[in-house]
Formats: structure tokens, sequence, C-alpha cells
């Protein structure tokens, strides 16, 4: 349950103190080093990378695995209160003195059609989306937004937003 954590006492010349497989250049006088270890605690990372048993107060690099199609990556879940950013898909862990599992989570994407107009794309849920209705041809004036408007903010605007439901969504 203990992992080495680095060489103290005379590191001026370790190669790099925090590896436990080094060298060191010995230098003019005597030397003295010493083999440093702590208690290691697992790191879980569920649909992600980072893996691994680390010491109280490491820094470790998580990221979470590619989505799968039509979906987007969302949070980190589980024990987040050491997670750097647990809406970031790339991220660090500072582990505490106790193991530690954290899970990626993925939203689904719904379409957004906007046609004469400009805002196509997908979209998560609840997402708030500007659509632009097209410049009218000469002698017309834009009327209203038809079809799925039950969450365009104001269907008789040229210029006005939709906020996403989880549903795809033509205007």
């Amino acid at each position: 349950g203990y992992g080495f954590v680095k060489w103290t006492g005379d590191t001026a010349t370790v190669a790099n103190i925090y590896s436990a497989s080094t060298t060191l250049t010995m230098p003019a006088a005597t030397a003295a080093v010493t083999a440093t270890y702590a208690q290691l605690f697992t790191l879980t990372v569920t649909s992600g990378s980072g893996d691994g048993s680390y010491a109280q107060g490491a820094v470790v690099p998580i990221a979470a695995d590619a989505p799968a199609a039509g979906f987007v990556f969302d949070k980190w879940t589980g024990d987040t209160a050491n997670v750097a950013n647990v809406n970031s898909a790339s991220t660090t862990v500072t582990m505490p003195g106790a193991n530690v599992s954290v899970t990626a989570t993925y939203a689904p994407l719904f379409t957004l059609t906007v046609n004469s107009g400009t805002g196509d794309g997908s979209y998560r849920q609840e997402v708030v989306v500007n659509i632009v209705a097209d410049v009218p041809a000469f002698g017309f004036a834009f009327s209203r937004w038809i079809g799925d408007t039950a969450t365009v903010a104001n269907v008789n605007s040229a210029n006005t937003t939709v906020t996403m439901p989880a549903a795809a969504v033509t205007v």
C-alpha cells in the first residue's frame, strides 16, 4: 500500500528526485540520499484515462474518452471534490488521503434546423441558440417563425433565440 515518492538528502546531483530509478553523479564529497515512501490511494476513472495508485497530494491528469456519435462530454461525476474542473473533459485530480472514483458522463446532442435563416447545428438540451432569419427578397418583410416554435423566445422577431429541448427542432 506504499509507493516511492522522492529522494531526499544530498540530492543536488540526482538526475530526477521523483524517479525511483535514477542516477546520482558522485560529488567530491560523501553523499547520502534516502528514498521516501507514502501510502498510495487508488484513482479509478470510468470512461476515461488516469487510473492508478497515487500518493496524497499528487496532481493527476484525467481525460474523458471520446464521446459516441451524437453525444458530447457533459461532466465528471462521483468523488469530484478534488477535480479541478468537473465541466472539462481534460482536467486534473489532486489526490486526497483516500481512494477516488470519477466517471465521465455524456449528454445527447439534438439537431436544430433553421430554414431560411442561420443557427443550424447540434446542441445539448437547454443550450440557448441565436437564430436569425435571412434577409427577405425585395418587396417582402419577415413575418414570423413557424414550425417547432414552443421554445423560440419571440416568434415575431427575425433575430431571436431557441432554447433547445430534448428533441430535434425545425423552424
